[in-house]
């Protein structure tokens, strides 16, 4: 049985890979750098994303509070007409 992580047994002791099987490889791993460039990359578009999104939301939830006052404002201006006219 393979011993589990920690324990010191190294499934790969021993193992040895030739540089002709390393070339043919068909799949490479991407550097430790790269990678982390790479979720650099995710990490800051999903910050732009979030800030489009409150952003959006921001802006909806304005909206929503001027078409809530729209009604007030009408019946203000009809009220002061009325007034006026009866004045």
């Amino acid at each position: 049985m393979i011993g589990g992580p920690g324990d010191g047994d190294d499934p790969f002791e021993g193992l040895s890979l030739d540089d002709e099987f390393i070339r043919e490889a068909k799949v490479r791993e991407a550097a430790a750098d790269d990678r982390i460039e790479r979720l650099r990359r995710i990490d800051a578009e999903h910050r732009r994303l979030l800030d489009e999104r409150r952003a959006q939301q921001t802006a909806a939830e304005r909206e929503t509070r001027r078409e809530r006052r729209r009604p007030r404002l009408i019946l203000f201006v009809v009220l002061a007409c009325i007034a006026a006219v009866i004045g």
